[in-house]
């Protein structure tokens, strides 16, 4: 399981929350822009979806992760017709039916196979939400996990 780490840093002259999945002193060795999943908005606010001002080069980073989740899905989850395959975050309580914020993104699926270079992120997803730090398949946050340090 992942974990977020709120790190305070002066940026501009300004105090300011940075959140990130690496802890202090992996972040100061690696200094790998990817590992920042964006800043507060407001320090005086909770850390929550709509006070966060997400990283670009963190968004793009993890969604590329996604395509992995492809290639470990192949087969596993077996589609027999034609349509998407939705990737839904593991915080979901109701996966057969996710809200649109727990969908991370979907695959175009032909007679059964998943096209890896048909993945649409979702705009909607919440990295954050009410029930914490987003949550990946196991095999997926190590890809992850590895990639940023």
């Amino acid at each position: 399981m992942m974990n977020l780490y709120a790190l305070q840093t002066e940026i501009n002259g300004k105090d300011t929350t940075m959140l990130t999945l690496l802890d202090s002193t992996t972040m100061a060795e690696v200094k790998n822009q990817r590992a920042i999943l964006g800043l507060l908005k407001n320090q005086s606010e909770p850390i929550i979806h709509d006070n966060i001002l997400y990283n670009p080069s963190f968004i793009d980073f993890f969604h590329k992760t996604m395509l992995v989740f492809a290639e470990f899905t192949a087969g596993t989850h077996p589609i027999t017709s034609n349509g998407f395959m939705y990737v839904v975050d593991e915080r979901c309580k109701t996966p057969e039916k996710p809200d649109q914020k727990d969908i991370i993104g979907s695959f175009e699926v032909i007679t059964g196979v998943v096209l890896k270079d048909t993945y649409v992120a979702n705009a909607n997803y919440h990295f954050i939400s009410e029930d914490g730090l987003f949550q990946l398949p196991a095999q997926i946050e190590r890809v992850l996990f590895m990639a940023l340090v």
